[in-house]
This record gives C-alpha cells, sequence and structure tokens, in this order.
C-alpha cells in the first residue's frame, strides 16, 4: 500500500511525541488530545496519506461550532480500506465523493490560533498546524468527531497515527525530528 507524508517533507518541524501538547493523547485542561499536530505555516499544502474516498468537508474548530477560542477551520474525513482519517485546521475545496490518491494534495493549512496564541515554550510551536486523527472501521461518520474527555476511556475506534507517520519519512529516508517537551 502507498503512503504519503500529509505535509511538505522539507517543512516538516517535527512530530510531537509523549509530552508534547501537539502528540497523541497528551492531557489538555478538559481533554486528551485526540490527534497529532504537525506545524506548519497558513498555504503550506496537505497532501492525501493513503487512496480514499472524502466522506465530508465540515467546520472543524471556531466560533460556528462552539469553540470560539479558536479560528474557523474546516476538516476532511477521508475513508481508505483500513479506516478514516481526519485532516483538521485546514482549508480544502475537496467535495463529498470526491476519491482521491496517496500523494494528491487535498488542502491548504489554515491558521487555527490567532497570532497572540503563539506557544514560544512549546517546541516548533505555530499558530498553523495540521491536526491528523486516525479512526479504524469500527467509527461511523455518525458518531460526529472523536472526542476524548478527562473523565472517559479512549475511545475504541481512535487509534495513535504517531508511529505510522515516524514509518513513512524513515521509509522515505527522511530524518524524523520528534518534538518533546
Amino acid at each position: 500500500m502507498s503512503r504519503w507524508f500529509p505535509i511538505n517533507f522539507e517543512k516538516i518541524r517535527g512530530i510531537p511525541i509523549n509530552s508534547h501538547p501537539g502528540a497523541f493523547g497528551c492531557p489538555r485542561k478538559y481533554n486528551f488530545h485526540e490527534g497529532v499536530d504537525m506545524y506548519g505555516e497558513k498555504g503550506d499544502w496537505v497532501y492525501c496519506i493513503r487512496n480514499g474516498i472524502v466522506i465530508s468537508n465540515e467546520k472543524f474548530t471556531g466560533a460556528s461550532v462552539g469553540f470560539n477560542w479558536w479560528l474557523e477551520t474546516n476538516a476532511l474525513l477521508i475513508q481508505d480500506e483500513d479506516g478514516f482519517y481526519v485532516y483538521g485546521e485546514i482549508t480544502s475545496n475537496l467535495k463529498v465523493g470526491d476519491k482521491v490518491l496517496s500523494g494528491d494534495k487535498i488542502g491548504e493549512i489554515t491558521p487555527v490560533l490567532p497570532i497572540e496564541k503563539l506557544r514560544p515554550d512549546i517546541p516548533e510551536h505555530s499558530v498553523s498546524m495540521l491536526h491528523l486523527e486516525r479512526y479504524d472501521n469500527s467509527y461511523s461518520p455518525k458518531m460526529g468527531w472523536s472526542s476524548w474527555g478527562k473523565r472517559e476511556l479512549r475511545p475504541k475506534y481512535l487509534q495513535d497515527p504517531t508511529q505510522e507517520l515516524i514509518n513513512t519519512l524513515t521509509n522515505k529516508k527522511r530524518k524524523v525530528k520528534l518534538l518533546t517537551l
């Protein structure tokens, strides 16, 4: 199966792990982080990891969906043969039913935080990032976006995409910078 890295190899700032706030499963104020944040710049291209089909393109953050501490962004839900990827905090013109191939440009990173919320204390932090989540085939789009509250067990369908991201870079003979606090 062909796999592509979801942002430009040359622009990758690193992959958050462990206690880094952008890492999968990192405890936050009210929840555990459901995905991996890969920091970039506004307009950086986002690429499809695996061949699939667009299931949804809808609001992900911002006041319109009850998260007024974040800027308005969208997310794509793309289904592949093994499950689903959520490509969040982006803009995209793709429509439900569009078929995408590994390596296709599917959107662009867009700011999710106002510039005054830039965190210089977080290694490689940016106000623009790709938020990537992975769900297995037990997930249904009717469930909505994943939620993993402090008093809840991790949803069974929610997977950690970190190792797949690391393996994709390593297989392409790219050095992998791991971001920790």
